[in-house]
C-alpha cells in the first residue's frame, strides 16, 4: 500500500511542470530576442541584395567594354532612335545582352527581358530590390520627385555626356571622350533606360539602398553613393556641371 510519505517522495523525484508565470517569463524572453534579431537580419538582407546589385553593375560595365572595343571605342546609344519600333531592342541594355553572356535567342518579352514584367528576373539587368517591389509601392525606393513608375527597370545609361560633348543626345559616347572616367557616372539606377542630371533627381532616379544607390563608373568601379551625395540638377550649358554627370 502507498503511504502519504511514499507519494511524496514520487512526487518531488517526477518531472515538475512548469507555471504559469515561468511560460510567460519564456514567452517575454522569446519576444525580446526576435524583436532585437529582426532588424539586424533585414540590415543583413539588404546589404547582400545592395552587393548583389552591384555585381550586376560590373558585369554591364564589363559588357559595355566589350561592346565598345568591338565599335571603335563607341558605347551604345541609350536608346537608339534606328530601333524606335523594336522598343526594348533599341536599349543600350539590349544592345550588350549578348556581351554579357546571354544567347540572343534567350531575349524573350515578358518572360527574360530588360523590362520589369511578370517573370524578368533571369538576368542581371534587373536589381534584386527593384524587380521585387510593388509597383504601387515604388515611390518609396524613388527619389522624392521621381513620377509613377510606368516600367520597372532597374537601370539606365547616364546620357548627359553625349549632350553635353556632342550637344546631340543621340550621338554615342566615344569612350576616349571622358575626361574624368572614375568620376563620371555611366550607369545609375533608374526606372528609365537612359537619362541625366535632370531626369535623375525628378522623374526617373531610385534609391533602393538604404536611402541611395549604387553607380557604375566609366573606369568600370562601381560605388554605393547616398541621394545627397548625386550631384544636383544643373541645365545643360552650365559650364559647372559636375563631372560626375558631363564627363569633363
Amino acid at each position: 500500500m502507498w503511504t502519504s510519505v511514499t507519494m511524496q517522495r514520487l512526487s518531488r523525484g517526477g518531472p515538475r511542470a512548469f507555471t504559469l508565470v515561468e511560460i510567460l517569463v519564456v514567452l517575454v524572453i522569446v519576444a525580446v530576442l526576435v524583436a532585437l534579431g529582426v532588424p539586424g537580419i533585414k540590415r543583413s538582407m539588404d546589404s547582400v541584395k545592395q552587393g548583389v546589385c552591384a555585381s550586376n553593375l560590373r558585369q554591364i560595365g564589363s559588357g559595355l567594354m566589350l561592346y565598345a572595343s568591338d565599335n571603335e571605342g563607341v558605347f551604345p546609344i541609350d536608346n537608339d532612335p534606328a530601333k524606335a519600333s523594336l522598343y526594348q531592342g533599341a536599349f543600350w541594355s539590349s544592345a550588350i545582352w549578348t556581351y554579357v553572356g546571354y544567347k540572343a535567342s534567350s531575349f524573350q518579352y515578358p518572360e527574360n527581358d530588360v523590362q520589369g514584367n511578370v517573370g524578368a528576373d533571369k538576368n542581371l539587368f534587373h536589381c534584386p530590390v527593384t524587380k521585387r517591389y510593388p509597383k504601387g509601392k515604388f515611390k518609396e525606393i524613388a527619389v522624392p520627385l521621381s513620377y509613377n513608375v510606368a516600367n520597372r527597370l532597374s537601370y539606365a545609361m547616364n546620357n548627359a555626356p553625349s549632350r553635353t560633348l556632342y550637344g546631340v543626345a543621340s550621338t554615342p559616347m566615344r569612350m576616349g571622350q571622358i575626361k574624368s572616367p572614375a568620376n563620371t557616372a555611366l550607369v545609375l539606377e533608374m526606372h528609365e533606360n537612359g537619362g541625366n542630371q535632370w531626369a535623375y533627381h525628378n522623374a526617373f532616379g531610385l534609391i533602393p539602398h538604404r536611402g541611395g544607390s549604387n553607380v557604375l563608373f566609366y573606369d568600370g568601379h562601381v560605388s554605393w553613393m547616398s541621394y545627397k551625395e548625386i550631384p544636383p540638377d544643373k541645365d545643360y550649358s552650365d559650364a559647372n556641371l559636375s563631372p560626375f554627370w558631363s564627363g569633363n
